[in-house]
């Protein structure tokens, strides 16, 4: 070899040896596993190449896809998302696309000024099976798996919240069986917190991408009220899905469309109860005993000359007031019960145009026997019980029970947040009956609805009670302290029933007071709490001993297997893919021995949201859609009602 030749070689050789540590070099091809395991390209332009599997959209149409370049997920995924509106892709195309390597959310993606190459038809890759571990799926296992294009087998369905559609889509999550609240099992502690760790890692939400269609799943397009619906405890087959990461979790974003045949809908008490699958009485003298939430039932802007509540948080149209109305009346009558506990009634007084009171003439109207109608208390010369919007109720039946007395309005504590804001609850209504010409036999009945969960500036957990009991556990606490020592003289020489929503699980601190004999250790009730009237402050205080009331439905001790938690634990309500009661009766030991049956009916925290009448309040974050509606008893609310037979 010359000189000279020799020379050109070296040049080209240094050359090359330039080229390929020059940032222009990024522009070659590299796979996604390559570029996924480089930190450094973060920031960067990169050229993948590889097939979309799953096109996404936004409101505004198309917003980017998923590239996939082989099935591999070590040691991280073989898939990535590339953020481009409008992009014009085919699903099932090889795409070279060239952009920047960045993140949203923590989802790894291509975004900036992307250029994307349509080299024509390509193959979709095998989806890879998704299983979770006996400890659920791990982030590192999940995090291998971002983007690609996943089988997710054996599912069961469960709903991600019980009021908001909009949030995740579809309102759903799946997980490999029925989850239950872990305070619903475990009185806090250790316990409670590993179960709640254990469900989190073993469910995951289920969403689509595209613009919702009005009170549609787009990929269930069967789905309807009557036959093809989805409630929790459904069994899935085998769907496709992508793995997509949004802040510190994962989602499946489904790719494939959900045939009936492939949704096994739920047996046994999972099942929707019908009036054939609630048990009768044992005798006729029984007296049946319920609570029911009414889901916000408001005739501010469905009756016309309704007397204004303090704040219409339900049906806002007559149509919507009018749907609501058959679908309440149509599941008291369910019930069938002697005396009702009513829950979110209108605060708006007890004319006939009342909430109350509308409520009441609307049943009656319904019942051409006499022995089936109702009439309700209401305290002496009151315009509203309470300041809140939204109050509770008693309802009974002439011929079944008379109020013995007036009834008697509870004040219940609050307490007052950093930025001033009053934060309490509803006034409780306690009322004495007898049975109906028997003067002797006579029982007291509170109903009740303790401070949600909701995190509004309680003193002392604003942002998250102890032992996943939510926010204001220390104020609900002090109300279970107030009303235990309010009827404790009544229990302990007769029959009292409470009932209502105490916004706490089972095994949670308002109801342990309530519930429990001896408890260890010590429940602190709030250290800011007072009452509006003027009344003592109710000072911090150290619970060791509780009321002893007996609830109607308990939960098993000991705990049975897992496997049989949805027959054997009771529930009332779902929430974040967890089932629990946070709807109670709870009876004193002598009326106890006079129970004769006792259940939840679940008509409504299994059923969809999409099935509740359009506009009831959520808060601001609702999506109920143009499904069909009915107006059956089903998903007349989200509480289910808890009910009781006894003998007196």
């Amino acid at each position: 070899m010359t000189i000279k030749r020799l020379t050109a070689a070296l040049g080209s050789l240094t050359l090359s040896f330039l080229i390929g540590f020059s940032p222009n070099a990024l522009s070659a091809p590299k796979t996604i596993q390559q570029v996924r395991g480089d930190s450094s390209l973060k920031g960067k332009d990169v050229t993948l190449e590889g097939v979309v599997t799953h096109i996404t959209a936004d409101s505004r149409g198309k917003s980017g896809y998923y590239l996939q370049d082989g099935t591999s997920t070590s040691p991280t995924s073989s898939a990535i998302y590339v953020y481009e509106k409008g992009t014009k892709v085919t699903k099932g195309n090889t795409v070279e696309v060239k952009g920047k390597l960045g993140e949203y959310k923590n989802q790894l993606q291509i975004t900036g000024s992307v250029t994307s190459t349509d080299k024509g038809a390509g193959s979709l890759p095998t989806a890879v099976v998704l299983q979770a571990s006996e400890t659920g799926y791990s982030g590192a296992d999940l995090e291998k798996m971002e983007g690609m294009l996943v089988s997710a087998q054996g599912y069961t369905l469960s709903k991600a919240y019980s009021f908001d559609y909009g949030r995740k889509k579809n309102n759903l999550f799946v997980a490999d069986s029925v989850q239950f609240k872990s305070t619903q099992l475990y009185p806090g502690g250790k316990a409670a917190e590993d179960h709640a760790a254990k469900n989190k890692a073993r469910r995951l939400a289920v969403i689509e991408s595209g613009k919702t269609r009005s009170g549609e799943i787009n990929y269930y397009a069967a789905f309807n009220y009557w036959a093809n619906y989805l409630r929790v405890g459904s069994k899935l087959g085998d769907f496709k899905a992508i793995v997509s990461q949004r802040d510190s979790s994962y989602e499946l974003l489904v790719d494939s469309d959900w045939a009936p045949d492939s949704v096994t809908l739920p047996a046994g008490k999972l099942a929707r109860p019908t009036a054939s699958s609630i048990p009768d009485r044992q005798q006729i003298s029984d007296l049946r005993l319920a609570s029911f939430n009414l889901l916000n039932w408001f005739t501010d802007d469905v009756i016309e000359g309704a007397p204004e509540s303090p704040g219409n948080r339900g049906a806002k149209s007559v149509e919507d007031g009018l749907l609501q109305l058959e679908k309440l009346t149509s599941a008291i009558r369910l019930m069938d019960a002697d005396v009702l506990g009513l829950l979110e009634v209108g605060n708006n007084g007890s004319g006939d145009k009342s909430a109350i009171g509308f409520l009441v003439s609307s049943l009656n109207l319904l019942e051409a026997d006499e022995t089936r109608r109702y009439q309700f208390v209401y305290p002496k010369n009151a315009s509203q019980i309470g300041t809140d919007a939204i109050s509770v109720g008693l309802i009974y039946r002439p011929v079944r029970v008379t109020p013995k007395g007036e009834v008697e309005t509870l004040e219940m504590p609050r307490e007052v947040s950093g930025s001033n804001d009053v934060v309490g609850m509803r006034e409780s209504l306690i009322q004495e009956f007898c049975l109906k010409g028997q003067p002797g036999k006579c029982l007291t009945i509170a109903v009740s609805h303790f401070k949600s969960k909701r995190c509004s500036g309680c003193a002392d957990d604003p942002k998250g009670g102890p032992d996943e009991q939510g926010c204001c556990t220390r104020l609900r606490s002090t109300a279970a302290n107030v009303l235990g020592k309010r009827l404790q003289a009544e229990a302990q020489s007769g029959d009292v029933l409470l009932l209502g929503d105490f916004n706490a699980y089972a095994k949670e601190d308002p109801v342990r007071i309530l519930t429990e004999d001896t408890i260890s250790p010590a429940i602190v009730t709030s250290s800011r709490a007072f009452f509006v009237s003027g009344k003592p402050l109710e000072q911090s205080e150290q619970i060791t001993k509780g009321f002893s009331y007996k609830p109607l439905t308990p939960v098993p001790n000991p705990l049975p297997a897992e496997g049989q938690y949805a027959e054997k634990i009771p529930f009332s309500y779902s929430y974040n893919g967890e089932l629990g009661n946070l709807d109670h009766g709870l009876v004193s030991v002598s009326l106890h021995g006079k129970m004769r049956q006792a259940d939840d009916l679940h008509i409504n925290s299994l059923e969809s949201p999409l099935f509740e009448y359009s506009g009831r309040y959520t808060g601001g974050s609702e999506y109920k859609g143009g499904l069909m509606k009915s107006s059956g008893e089903l998903s007349s609310s989200d509480h289910d009602a808890v009910w009781g037979d006894f003998r007196l």
